[in-house]
């Protein structure tokens, strides 16, 4: 399978039957699929204000698009597992959810925060068997930044 946007569309391609099919109608980019192949996350790209922006997420087999962080996402990812995204909102709080929209506060202050002061960040923190980054930080696998 392949994922893009094009045309106007966000498209899954099965390279196998060489078919594409629309999961979602809308100017988009950075397409990325979950790590468990079960879901496409994508930023819709905003033509004028009465778009809404932000992060969009719909299942490979299609059905309704979801907006499961919430407004003001600056930088995003998945989880290892696919079954959380991670981002930083304009404010800088740290936020989590499910693809399906189960949003919680992680931490709030994280434009404030330092390499050095990681480990002082209140909550829980994800961790992960790899590295993913949000807003230019990379956190590796045990949390630290790199």
């Amino acid at each position: 399978m392949v994922a893009f946007a094009a045309r106007g569309h966000v498209e899954l391609l099965n390279l196998a039957t060489c078919r594409a099919s629309v999961l979602a109608d809308v100017s988009a980019t950075d397409v990325r699929f979950s790590p468990d192949g079960r879901w496409l996350a994508y930023s819709r790209v905003v033509d004028d204000a009465t778009a809404p922006a932000g992060l969009f997420v719909v299942s490979v087999h299609g059905g309704p698009v979801r907006a499961p962080l919430g407004a003001g996402v600056a930088a995003w990812t998945w989880a290892p597992q696919g079954d959380r995204l991670y981002a930083v909102t304009s404010d800088g709080s740290l936020v989590s959810s499910s693809p399906t929209g189960q949003r919680r506060v992680v931490t709030a202050g994280l434009g404030r925060m330092t390499a050095a002061g990681l480990g002082s960040c209140s909550g829980s923190r994800p961790t992960a068997s790899g590295q993913w980054s949000t807003a230019g930080a990379v956190l590796g696998p045990a949390g630290s930044l790199t």
